[in-house]
């Protein structure tokens, strides 16, 4: 199977990658590197089932772009995975979700329908739901999005739903939980590293008590596969997400400060949210994925522990 993944070089995209050429598929993957690292993807240079093209999905000329480069090529489906991953970019201008979220959405869904391609699978996020007391279900809770990334998130959804109405066969759109491990280019982790290397410190947004769920980068990848192979001629919404209460942003910051080997003063604030948008607490119920096959392994706190010594270490090497 050929396979497009759109935002290759991100962090889900770079593990996704390494995944379907391991499987045997063949790739082709686009970035523009506004996220993205090159650095992800220079392992896959020499596959000769793996083709990058350099490219930007907002661009008027995408569509054409993309089609030409493609011409002697046959894709059987398209992995959407570009988006804005920078929240707090977001927070600051929502112009950057409305065009590398929305945006990239409606362009990839046209690069579809010219090249009649019938299939995409696309990253969500519980972040379209808000933030609501109960457990997160995809049937019963009405999405109340508060930040403009949830809110393009949605609306991507719902226009792959009009889409999937009109020319496209199958659209599977999964609704992660927080996602930890390698090759990470944003999230807490990665973002409390690289404070304490900079600043000897650790400057935490929010007062350390928001308390979310963790999947693991390679559980959630194994997860998309499984259901989505499952999925034909038709919509389907699928959270993807461990069902326990998650873990505090204060004992996260705890176990990465002890890696390093210098005493960390680590700093909170008062507010119990760390940006404006941020839900900080939420539980998501993955049983919907479960009666199709899919169910994680691995707890939040172990998914935590492992990511940590996964991005601790990348850190060091490079």
């Amino acid at each position: 199977m050929k396979i497009l993944i759109t935002g290759v070089a991100g962090f889900i995209g770079t593990n996704l990658c390494e995944y379907l050429l391991k499987k045997g598929h063949s790739v082709v993957g686009i970035d523009n590197f506004t996220l993205g690292s090159r650095e992800n993807i220079i392992q896959f240079s020499n596959n000769k089932n793996f083709k990058f093209y350099e490219i930007s999905i907002t661009s008027p000329s995408f569509v054409n772009e993309l089609s030409k480069k493609l011409k002697d090529e046959t894709i059987d489906e398209v992995w959407h995975l570009a988006a804005s991953s920078d929240i707090l970019k977001g927070v600051m201008n929502p112009f950057y979700d409305h065009r590398d979220t929305f945006k990239t959405t409606w362009q990839i869904a046209e690069f579809c329908k010219v090249n009649k391609i019938n299939k995409i699978v696309f990253s969500s996020t519980g972040a379209v739901y808000g933030n609501h007391k109960g457990r997160y279900y995809e049937d019963k809770t009405v999405p109340r999005p508060i930040s403009s990334y949830g809110t393009f998130k949605l609306a991507s959804e719902n226009l792959l739903r009009t889409f999937q109405n009109d020319f496209l066969e199958t659209v599977v759109v999964f609704r992660f939980s927080n996602v930890l491990g390698p090759y990470s280019t944003h999230g807490v982790i990665l973002d409390f590293i690289k404070k304490i290397k900079k600043n000897g410190s650790l400057q935490v947004l929010g007062n350390g008590f928001q308390q979310k769920p963790y999947i693991h980068v390679s559980e959630l990848i194994h997860g998309m596969d499984v259901i989505s192979k499952k999925i034909k001629n038709k919509f389907e919404i699928f959270n993807l997400g461990p069902e326990d209460t998650g873990v505090k942003v204060r004992d996260i910051a705890n176990l990465v400060v002890k890696k390093f080997d210098f005493p960390v003063q680590i700093n909170y604030e008062s507010s119990s949210v760390g940006w404006v948008g941020d839900i900080p607490t939420y539980k998501i119920s993955n049983s919907k994925a479960e009666k199709i096959g899919f169910k994680p392994t691995l707890t939040s706190k172990e998914v935590v522990s492992r990511a940590i010594n996964e991005i601790f270490k990348e850190n060091l090497e490079r």
